[in-house]
């Protein structure tokens, strides 16, 4: 086996495994053992009760000088249930699945935006819990699925258009599920559960600023510490937001752009960044003429990771591959949940229905498979939408955009690079939610701006996203066009 084979990812099981050639193992409880490759990052802590495994790495944006093992076993010395545990890292930032287990439980939850991936199979005694499912088809037999909704979905146009963007925690083989945000996994009753935290207090505007800001810079200081880090700016707002978040460790960090071998050097995400970045004393490295993506490194990721997407940003993982290996790579993903991507128009629980949430998400209206998840995803947070007044998009682009595209995308560069986004963490994404849509949505986007002049203001002296002739026209074309009238011009043009 190469080096690159499942790089970075871990299966978990109570059935006797021989782990894959140069992987670990570490012993769990009750014969549960995890095997996993060597370029994960793992910490064990036991407990006279019991103990705790991290599988990925945590930061604390509050104490970031502290490693993942010393979180470790702050959170395992804390923590006397399961409980107390989801309590604790509640503020942390990073990208991990823990373990944890004591006389009476065991439990297993991720990372906020469920970016370490996770899918189980509870079968008979047998359990298995994966970073994907093709190592758990490497031990036991799995049976692909052949229901007739999902081949309609999974072969469409609308599918391939939107970065073979999923919805559900369902996998194309039977009895395989994957362990979506906000929920966790029972080890020992064999199911899942959603969970909810937040024991905050309301926080105003301004306080809600600060203390973003502060879980943002700590995040990007502790990661920092931990390796040679890369981090993509463009003339967007959520890299803006986290290059102010770098400003007193920019000297650690490698700041690129890439071109995707599309954009040339007017492109606003290539000249803005570029001026801005030599007006503060500091490097833009520009990712162009990259090489063309080899059939063998491709034909590796999609052995790695079930569903591997050809895109042109999968030329930039080759790219970090061949030139960054091993390095850290920040992006601003996850910051979407927080400016309100969908809009901000709030919609009553009892007006709420899958044709509302798939319109406002762009997604096909007439697949049964889509339809059918997003009805069962909607009855599973309907008590969460009731009582905390949440917008039902911004939860859906929490749970589903980043539980299932985001994720995917950080599995996939795995094979080159580790992922670090900022925006997850639990508290900040809580922080930002409790705040009125207003300071959230486009086209003031105030808590993004504020965040900025909070951190490091003389960058708002450049323009984000400006527009471009394209646009201007798009948005004038949207004032003059009915909603009707522009569903049917679309329907014509792809017909």
């Amino acid at each position: 086996m190469s080096a690159l084979d499942f790089r970075r990812q871990y299966i978990i099981s109570g059935s006797e495994l021989d782990p894959l050639p140069g992987w670990e193992r570490v012993d769990l409880f009750e014969q549960l053992i995890v095997c996993y490759h060597p370029d994960l990052e793992v910490a064990r802590v036991s407990t006279p009760a019991g103990g705790l495994v991290v599988l990925g790495y945590i930061v604390d944006p509050l104490s970031p000088e502290l490693t993942t093992l010393e979180i470790a076993k702050g959170l395992a010395g804390d923590s006397s249930s399961f409980d107390d545990l989801l309590k604790h890292i509640f503020g942390l930032s990073g990208r991990y699945v823990i373990v944890y287990w004591n006389g009476s439980e065991a439990k297993l939850v991720h990372d906020a935006c469920a970016l370490r991936k996770a899918f189980y199979l509870f079968d008979g005694d047998e359990v298995y819990c994966a970073s994907q499912p093709g190592l758990i088809k490497h031990y036991k037999e799995l049976v692909e699925r052949k229901d007739a909704d999902l081949i309609e979905f999974m072969s469409s146009e609308s599918f391939m258009k939107s970065e073979s963007s999923w919805v559900g925690d369902e996998t194309i083989y039977e009895g395989v599920r994957q362990l979506m945000p906000n929920s966790y996994l029972d080890i020992r009753g064999g199911d899942v559960k959603r969970y909810w935290l937040n024991n905050l207090e309301q926080l105003s505007f301004d306080e809600t600023v600060k203390e973003v800001s502060r879980i943002l810079k700590g995040s990007v200081d502790a990661i920092t510490r931990r390796g040679e880090v890369m981090q993509s700016v463009t003339a967007g707002w959520d890299s803006r937001v986290l290059l102010a978040a770098s400003r007193y460790v920019s000297d650690k960090v490698y700041y690129f752009v890439n071109t995707m071998n599309v954009y040339n050097d007017d492109h606003m995400d290539i000249a803005v960044p570029k001026t801005m970045l030599g007006d503060m004393g500091l490097e833009l490295n520009i990712f162009k003429n990259m090489p063309k993506l080899r059939d063998d490194f491709f034909s590796r990721i999609q052995v790695n990771v079930e569903g591997a997407r050809n895109l042109p940003k999968t030329l930039a993982i080759q790219y970090y591959h061949d030139f960054h290996y091993g390095k850290l790579n920040v992006n601003g993903n996850g910051s979407e949940v927080a400016r309100s991507y969908y809009g901000s128009d709030h919609v009553e629980w009892g007006e709420i229905t899958t044709d509302y949430v798939l319109s406002k998400a762009g997604l096909d209206k007439n697949s049964l498979y889509l339809k059918g998840q997003v009805e069962k995803w909607l009855s599973d947070v309907k008590d969460l939408v009731e009582d905390g007044g949440f917008n039902i998009m911004d939860l859906f682009y929490w749970e589903q955009r980043m539980g299932n595209w985001g994720g995917m995308f950080m599995a996939e560069q795995d094979i080159a690079v580790e992922g670090f986004m900022p925006f997850n963490n639990r508290k900040l994404l809580v922080l930002a939610l409790a705040l009125d849509a207003k300071y959230r949505a486009a086209p003031n986007h105030t808590l993004h701006k504020n965040l900025i002049e909070e951190m490091w203001p003389e960058l708002l002296k450049y323009p984000i996203n400006p527009e471009t002739l394209k646009s201007k026209i798009k948005k004038a074309a949207k004032k003059v066009i009915p909603s009707g009238a522009k569903d049917a011009i679309k329907a014509l043009l792809q017909s």
